[in-house]
């Protein structure tokens, strides 16, 4: 198991179970039309989010990397379905403008996502469905795009800057260019409290009433970057929320 704050070994056997089951639920309810036209869109939006919770958990468990890459395929085609801008973009005033901006939960899987796209070198297939669903919604997020452009090496202009804690620490005063292993410890050493304002913050103090929403606290953006900077991770490699092995993997396979 890779995730050190749980200490039930079967926990997330059990909590991928209850998740998928959960899971196929929402969809054989959509499958039957048993949910009303104007909730459809919200429904795949939650799907794709249980999805991406449920690979995670599959991380924090300790599953093979193979196993990782194969869920990540499924993740994307929920996630592909799913991300619609009326859902995942934030909006403004009483006519409720859509702004090119994710909220914040949306965002965060987005990084994620993006993120476990570079650590696992997925396929290009897959990268194109990212890249399709962040250059439709407009979304000029300079962290996004930099990742994004990481993976298929292409440098974004006209970037906007990422105001959403904990990820705009993670970008230097100078940008990208000048991220450094001292900078990723001081943003690992403050990201689970900078991840307040998350949903799934807080999910940890609910396992011991036998709730099973809990899937990791992992800095996966952390790990992508230290990967693209080729950063020596020595002085934070044993932090509980850094993806150490995902980074190894990267290496190994350059």
């Amino acid at each position: 198991m890779r995730d050190t704050f749980i200490k039930q070994n079967d926990y997330f056997d059990r909590a991928i179970q209850e998740n998928r089951n959960l899971f196929q639920n929402s969809l054989e309810r959509l499958k039957n039309n048993k949910i009303k036209n104007e909730n459809i869109q919200h429904a795949k939006h939650l799907i794709s989010f249980d999805a991406i919770q449920i690979l995670i958990s599959m991380y924090s468990r300790g599953d093979s990397m193979n196993e990782l890459k194969e869920e990540f395929s499924k993740v994307l085609k929920y996630m592909e379905d799913g991300w619609d801008d009326s859902v995942v973009k934030f909006k403004m005033g009483k006519a409720q403008v859509i702004l090119d901006q994710y909220w914040l939960n949306d965002y965060c899987y987005m990084i994620w996502m993006l993120s476990l796209a570079i650590l696992l070198k997925v396929s290009f297939d897959e990268i194109a469905i990212l890249k399709k669903l962040i250059e439709q919604g407009k979304i000029s997020d300079e962290l996004i795009l930099f990742l994004l452009g990481n993976l298929v090496n292409h440098k974004y202009s006209n970037l906007s800057k990422t105001t959403y804690k904990p990820f705009h620490a993670i970008i230097t005063k100078q940008g990208f260019d000048n991220i450094d292993s001292k900078h990723i410890k001081k943003y690992l050493d403050n990201w689970y409290k900078n991840t307040k304002l998350l949903t799934w913050h807080n999910y940890l103090n609910s396992v011991e009433n036998g709730n099973f929403s809990y899937f990791g606290y992992w800095s996966f953006e952390s790990a992508a970057i230290v990967a693209i900077m080729d950063l020596d991770d020595s002085s934070f490699k044993d932090n509980p929320n850094y993806p150490k092995d995902l980074v190894d993997y990267y290496r190994a396979n350059i």
